[in-house]
């Protein structure tokens, strides 16, 4: 068995030095799995004990702690590695000790061997990390095929199989340099389109029609890359084309498919809205700058490279804004065109106008976190009493929003003056939780009992101030001394 491909595991360094000789052994004396598992061995213990050469020029082995980024990688897999086994084993182990009708601890294993396959095709990038697309092709569609084999009806199994392998392929095809971007975005698409013909033949429950209008769809975005790639035409002008075509080929697609339903709308008033926008900014960007495009995006680049890091917090909190802005009208109009008694644009809309709250609290205020904290204390609270409005509730929105803000008085207790951060969280979750329980209790109507918990609260405070005036003294007692 030639094991020569097993040298790639190791690191570039040894390969630099030993490859020629490893391999002229390994080609002279077939490997057999005990060899190829003493090469697997070796090649873990290189990485995690590289060699260097010393001044006398013999290779001395390095301290086998992870000192390096390298290193830390390596035991961080292995460290995953030994916890996949683990976790599976004590899954299985329960499964089989109390649920033996169901073995669900298989879907664990797969799901963790999924993650761990993905990590390490990235500690581990061989060939622009095609080992870890090949990988995790294998084992995600191994599980699939035996979910669908072991629940029966058709065979839905093999569209995944038949599409990730056409993605596999074409980037088998672009690490190995045999083939271009674009001529890989055509090869994928014919294979697309050749699979989209035959495998109906296989899954007698699809619609041909369809299929072909999918096919035609994944064409046009190959017009566009050509367009790009051999015409030297804009992005802008890419889009206008994609959007064009798309557009024709859904509205048949709906017409035919659907003939009953309106659906096309939604996704051409979406992208059409994004499409406007592409227009704005392209049109801004041209005004600005009479430069070429490449120059154009150089000269940007150098000025965001030099900008504070204030400024582009800033840019980017504009460009937020701008999405929400952009994405509000999305959801309005399409709610409009629902024709539906409920306004659930409203829903959305109003949990992004919380994040875009947080976000501005992040940039604006002089402590980032607690800005953010705050800042989206107020806004999601006037978001719940909103809510608690709008579906008649009985004002339950006010035990959120008083036990939220006790943390957020935490959080702000850190920006006080005091001698120390744990004081000042103390004396301001003090006043906090003193002014909930007082709110609390009213709310209730039950008998007169916070002031009990803030007599307690307000004797821890003087406990913990003591304690501060108390260390002070005997850190100037010691000071003195010396």
């Amino acid at each position: 068995m030639n094991a020569s491909w097993m040298l790639h595991l190791y690191p570039r360094a040894w390969r630099e030095r030993y490859e020629d000789e490893f391999r002229a052994m390994l080609d002279g004396h077939p490997a057999t799995p005990s060899d190829m598992l003493d090469i697997l061995s070796g090649a873990v213990d290189a990485h995690l004990r590289p060699q260097v050469e010393t001044s006398g020029g013999d290779p001395s082995p390095r301290d086998s702690r992870p000192t390096s980024p390298v290193q830390g990688r390596l035991a961080f897999f292995f460290a995953h590695v030994a916890f996949f086994m683990i976790l599976n084993a004590v899954l299985f182990i329960i499964n089989g000790l109390f649920t033996r009708d169901t073995w669900w601890a298989w879907y664990s294993l797969w799901g963790t061997a999924m993650v761990l396959v993905i990590h390490g095709g990235i500690t581990f990038p061989w060939r622009s990390y095609f080992g870890a697309h090949l990988a995790l092709y294998g084992v995600l569609n191994t599980g699939l095929v035996v979910i669908n084999v072991n629940n029966g009806g058709p065979a839905w199994s093999v569209w995944t199989v038949v599409t990730l392998g056409v993605l596999l392929v074409t980037h088998g095809l672009l690490a190995f340099g045999r083939i271009s971007l674009f001529r890989a975005h055509m090869l994928a698409t014919a294979l697309a389109t050749l699979e989209l013909l035959v495998v109906p033949l296989i899954v007698d429950d699809t619609v041909i029609t369809s299929l072909v209008l999918n096919a035609a769809q994944l064409w046009v975005l190959v017009l566009a890359h050509w367009l790009v790639r051999f015409h030297r035409v804009s992005l802008f002008t890419a889009h206008l084309v994609t959007f064009i075509g798309m557009g024709t080929l859904l509205a048949f697609s709906n017409a035919i498919d659907d003939s009953g339903v309106l659906w096309v709308q939604y996704p051409l008033v979406a992208w059409g809205i994004l499409l406007a926008a592409h227009a704005v900014l392209t049109t801004r960007r041209d005004r600005s700058t009479g430069s070429e495009r490449a120059s154009m995006m150089l000269g940007d680049l150098g000025a965001r490279a030099k900008e504070s890091p204030r400024k582009s917090r800033r840019r980017v909190l504009g460009f937020h804004a701008g999405s929400f802005v952009l994405g509000s009208i999305i959801l309005v109009v399409l709610d409009l065109m629902d024709q539906a008694s409920v306004w659930w644009a409203g829903w959305p809309i109003g949990v992004w106008l919380v994040v875009l709250a947080m976000h501005a609290g992040w940039v604006l205020m002089p402590r980032y976190l607690v800005g953010a904290h705050l800042v989206g204390w107020v806004a999601g609270s006037a978001a719940l009493i909103q809510i608690d409005v709008i579906t008649g509730g009985d004002r339950w929105w006010q035990w959120p929003v008083l036990w939220w803000g006790v943390i957020v008085a935490l959080h702000l207790g850190t920006i006080l003056p005091v001698r120390t951060t744990a004081l000042g969280m103390h004396i301001a979750g003090a006043i906090a939780l003193s002014v909930a329980l007082f709110f609390a209790n009213e709310w209730t109507g039950d008998p007169t009992w916070w002031w009990y918990p803030v007599a307690a609260i307000a004797f821890s405070v003087l406990m913990h101030f003591g304690w501060m005036l108390e260390r002070q003294m005997a850190r100037g007692g010691s000071a003195a001394r010396r």
